[in-house]
Formats: structure tokens, sequence, C-alpha cells
């Protein structure tokens, strides 16, 4: 009997570090999961696979996998504002949009973890400067006019300000609601769903290849956000069915963020969905309660109160099974690690290996349904 053969379709999030740095981490977490459990497990070189798309070969026991990334990090880039002022002024349009626009009704049902992650940003970036530049100012004015202690104390709240918002990632997290509300999550950025398309081309050309046992697309973050556009295209194009082989794999999925807004600029979205909802695949989604940048165990079609044919399966990943805490952690650390961080452990192998870690999704020898089994059954 032949090695189980995989093709794996990655889609990253909102990140300008291209396939490059994912591929990287991939060769690291494969290098882990070999020195753990003693089977082969390795990486290939990357390389171009056409326009936008590169890949690598994943071999595990009895399992070869073709790896392909799905590139956008030059859109991210294009689309990353520089200049803090740029960025507020930008975040302050996106955030007042999706306030006015907001389903409160549906905020409610949603864990307040991500809500808070997508608060704080903002908050921080307004109220750490001026609460800082408020005390160097009235220290200033001690030795200088009120006229200069002012100014000069309000621009040395903001320089003091700038390591703490980038040690929590504000930045990062002002240009990810600025894109998913100017853009409608992809739909109605052109150029997104213009690489959306070529996407699906990739896809759907595996789907006809007989020759692939399993065909799995794994997107992370705000790449599940995207793969409801695409995934939709791949209905379409397919009567509403996709073959049973097929698997939909989210990682830290932040669907809902375009769940809770009314207005006209999310009803693509919202469209996109409703046909994901009447196809039939299989829709593996996992998320960790313990990551704040991610909808946990959310279903968005019940969010969004539409039926769905899809076989939507949602998982913690249990990550405190298979991590150990540093030797310097505090007490309780499985469930205050840095939230951040956490957000990427979906993309690591901890110090025990999981049956759902990425590796072992591209380096196991059956498919994804067998993998969920051996993850359920443990204790």
């Amino acid at each position: 009997m032949g090695a189980f053969k995989r093709h794996i379709f990655y889609l990253g999030g909102f990140d300008p570090r291209g396939s490059r740095h994912y591929h990287a981490m991939l060769r690291e977490a494969a290098a882990k999961r070999a020195r753990l459990t003693g089977e082969a497990a390795t990486v290939g070189e990357r390389v171009r696979a056409g326009p936008h798309l590169s890949e690598c070969a994943v071999t595990g026991p009895d399992a070869a996998t073709r790896y392909t990334f799905l590139e956008w990090d030059d859109l991210v880039r294009d689309r990353w504002t520089r200049g803090p002022l740029r960025l507020l002024v930008r975040a302050a349009a996106a955030y007042r949009g999706q306030l006015a626009a907001l389903d409160r009704a549906a905020v409610r049902r949603l864990p307040r973890g991500p809500l808070i992650a997508f608060a704080y940003a903002p908050a921080g970036a307004v109220l750490l400067p001026a609460l800082l530049g408020l005390g160097f100012a009235l220290a200033m004015l001690a030795v200088l006019p009120v006229g200069i202690a002012w100014p000069l104390g309000m621009l040395a709240g903001a320089a003091a300000a700038a390591a703490p918002l980038r040690r929590a990632r504000a930045g990062w997290m002002l240009r990810f609601a600025a894109f998913n509300w100017e853009s409608g999550g992809g739909v109605g950025d052109p150029a997104v769903a213009a690489r959306l398309d070529r996407f699906a081309g990739a896809v759907g050309a595996v789907l006809d290849d007989p020759d692939a046992d399993e065909v799995l697309l794994v997107t992370h973050s705000n790449g599940s956000i995207l793969a409801v556009p695409l995934v939709a295209r791949l209905l379409a194009a397919r009567g509403h069915a996709l073959p049973d082989r097929f698997t939909l794999v989210t990682l830290g999925q932040c669907v809902p963020l375009m769940l809770v807004r009314t207005d006209a600029g999310g009803r693509p979205f919202r469209d996109a969905l409703a046909l994901v909802g009447r196809g039939h695949f299989h829709w593996l989604d996992i998320g960790s309660p313990r990551d704040g940048a991610a909808f946990h165990a959310v279903d968005p079609f019940a969010l969004a109160g539409m039926d769905r044919r899809c076989w939507l399966e949602q998982l913690s990943p249990r990550f405190h099974l298979f991590r150990d805490a540093p030797a310097s952690a505090p007490r309780g650390w499985s469930k205050w690690a840095t939230k951040y961080e956490a957000h990427f452990d979906y993309l690591r192998t901890g110090d025990r290996p999981s049956p759902l870690d990425l590796v072992a999704l591209a380096t196991a020898p059956v498919p994804v349904d067998r993998s969920v089994d051996a993850f359920r059954a443990l204790p």
C-alpha cells in the first residue's frame, strides 16, 4: 500500500510577513515533532508554484503532503498604514463605522475575550498617550510655561506609550480592524477578490485530481474570514457540493467579526456565508478559549440566524495538555499566557505532540476525521 497522499492549501492571516516566514515556522514545528516522536516529519524547500503561490513537500511516516501557500501578504503590505497619526485617523473611521452598524443583540452572544481585544487597541492608542502626556505635562509645569509644558508633555507621553502599545500589538489590531471594515472581509476589495479567484482556481484544480487522497484548506486568523468567499466560489462552481475528501480547517477563526455589522458593506459577506451554509462539505473549526484574537466555539451560522447543511465541527485544541509552563511562569500560566502568542500556537508543535497540530495534520497517514477521533479519545 502506497503513502497517503494529501494536498494542503494554507491561507494565513492579515500579516505582512509572507510564506517565507510561515514556511520557517512549519519547518521548526516539524523538526520539534520529529524529536518528540522519533518519527520522520520533514519539510522540503519552498519553491514557486505560480503567481502568488509557493509550495513545499511535507513527509511523514507513510504520508506525502504537497503544501501550498496561498499568498496575499503583498496586499497586506499595500494596506499596512504607516505613521501613527494616519493609522489613528483610519482606525477611528473604521471603529466609528463599526459601532454605528453594530448588531448589539449578536454582540451579546459573543465571548467577551475577543471583544475586549478588539476594543483595547483604540482605547489604548488614545488613552495611554493622553494619560502619560498629562503626567509629564503636570511635572513640566513646575519649570516651564504652560504653552511649552503641555505640547512637550503630550509628545513625551506619545513616545513613552509607543513601546507598551507595540508589545500589546495594538497597531496590528487597528490595521486588522480597518482592513476588514473597509473591505467587507475582502469581498468588497477588488484586488483581494481577484486574488481569491486565483486561489479558488488553484484549489479547484486539485479537487479534480483523483491522485490526492485528501485536500485540506487550512486557514488561520483573518484567513478564516477570506475562506468564506473562497469556499463560496468553490461551491458555486461545483453545484454546492465538494468532494468528501475536502475539509476546511479554520484555526483561530474570527468570522463573527463580519457578522455583527448591519450596514450594506457587510451584506456581501453574509451572502457568501449563506452560500457556504448551503454546501455539502466538512468544516473543522479549532479555536482556543484563551486565544484573545479569535472566537472560540462560536457557530457563525447560528450567530447570523442562518440554516446550514455543511458539517461544522468545533473543537478546542486543549493547549494545556500539550504545553509545559515555563519555569518562571506565574500561577495559572495556561490561562493567562500572552494572548498574541496564543493566537499562533495553532501553527506550532507543543512540548507533547497533538493529533491536531498543524504538522500532525500534514504528516498523518490517515484522513483528518481519524485525527479528530484520536484527539477526542485523549483523556
